[in-house]
């Protein structure tokens, strides 16, 4: 297509063997557009959806992340890695489990027909029963110990999960 002075306003072709249908604004610059063959699409700039734009460089800008560009959307949403306010190696080490054991070793005895609990954060390590009961045989000893959690360094007893709220 051609302006009345002669000027090329637009080139439409498609080349034969070629990738697709071209599309050329002519003398006012701005690119070419290509529709390929494979449904492809190619755009020299951006590429607009309603209010919604893809950037040449594949940024997306949309109602979607906030009326924002989405690399802003997600610099604002999310802790980059290893800048910023990201942990470090040593602050997650210092925040997490290193190393669990059994404390020290204690005893519950049990007269006949009582019941009785350990201590918040206890196992049972071991029990002595007796035969000499009155209705025959019965735990006389219930042995337990803390079990233990070493966080940034430090050993603590774990507690009922009630206790960590």
């Amino acid at each position: 297509m051609h302006n009345q002075d002669g000027s090329v306003r637009m080139w439409l072709f498609k080349d034969k063997g070629g990738d697709g249908v071209r599309l050329n604004n002519g003398s006012d610059g701005g690119g070419e557009y290509v529709f390929h063959k494979d449904g492809g699409f190619h755009a020299p700039s951006s590429v607009y959806a309603g209010a919604a734009r893809i950037a040449h460089d594949g940024n997306i800008y949309g109602s979607q992340w906030g009326n924002q560009w989405l690399d802003a959307y997600l610099k604002k949403t999310f802790q980059p890695k290893g800048v910023g306010q990201a942990y470090t190696k040593e602050e997650s080490d210092a925040r997490y489990v290193r190393d669990v054991q059994r404390g020290a070793v204690s005893a519950i005895y049990t007269p006949e027909g009582v019941s009785t609990d350990a201590s918040k954060g206890c196992v049972m390590v071991g029990v002595t029963l007796s035969g000499d009961g009155s209705s025959g045989t019965h735990v006389y000893q219930v042995r337990y110990c803390p079990l233990q959690i070493k966080i940034n360094g430090a050993w603590r007893t774990i507690s009922d999960i009630s206790d960590s709220k």
